[in-house]
């Protein structure tokens, strides 16, 4: 996911973040809590209203991890373009694009068309 935060500490008036999020029923918490032992980083979330956990990443040098690991290993399905937008995102926030117009309006694009903005 690309988070679009309004700042009044960046330049340009907004901060981008990138989350990896990976949401399972509660019954596959052990899977989760595995994420984050394998990747070595991420947080466990339970959340207390839902039924389901949450593996989460969001340090700009913990996502490579899972850029990384996707690479390798690739999703398949409706996913994997989801997946190439936010590692196109994550190699624009690691060159700092983010910090000029143009990578924020490159920035704002990829994440417009993501999940649900996608065109079939």
């Amino acid at each position: 996911m690309i988070k679009r935060l309004t700042s009044s500490t960046h330049k340009l008036g907004i901060c981008i973040r990138l989350n990896f999020t990976i949401n399972q029923h509660t019954r596959d918490a052990s899977l989760i809590k595995g994420f984050v032992e394998y990747f070595g980083c991420g947080i466990y979330y339970r959340s207390l209203s839902l039924n389901h956990v949450e593996f989460r990443v969001s340090k700009n040098t913990d996502i490579n991890k899972i850029v990384l690991f996707f690479d390798k290993y690739p999703l398949i399905g409706a996913k994997s373009a989801d997946f190439a937008d936010f590692k196109r995102a994550a190699e624009l926030m690691k060159e700092r694009a983010h910090l000029t117009e143009q990578g924020l309006k490159e920035l704002l694009l990829i994440k417009a068309g993501m999940n649900k903005g996608r065109a079939l």
